[in-house]
């Protein structure tokens, strides 16, 4: 925007952004190896392990994680992106805001 806008403006443009950004997940996606119980697994006896994808967040203030099949990593790793994208879009319309704000002050003090 060109710096003169409202803070209605403001709220109805982050408003249409984020309606862009679904499905939205939050933190990370991790590809992580685990070992199974078998104890002659050769997966495991090698090294290679057993890889899965986990969601990485936090819950009442602690972190922790939630398994994702193979088959729908691709759909939160997508989900993940817009939970960044969604963080970056309140910085930017926090920083106008706050230019509205000030804008909006200098003109009270004329």
């Amino acid at each position: 925007m060109d710096g003169k806008e409202t803070p209605e403006e403001i709220k109805e443009w982050f408003l249409r952004e984020v309606a862009k950004l679904w499905p939205i997940a939050g933190n990370g996606l991790s590809l992580r190896k685990n070992r199974c119980i078998r104890p002659s697994c050769s997966a495991c006896l090698t090294g290679e392990g057993h890889p899965y994808y986990a969601l990485q967040f936090k819950r009442r203030g602690r972190q922790t994680s939630l398994y994702v099949p193979d088959d729908l990593a691709e759909e939160v790793a997508q989900a993940v992106e817009n939970g960044r994208r969604l963080r970056e879009l309140a910085v930017e319309a926090g920083r106008r805001y706050i230019q509205t704000l000030k804008r909006k002050r200098r003109k009270e003090e004329k």
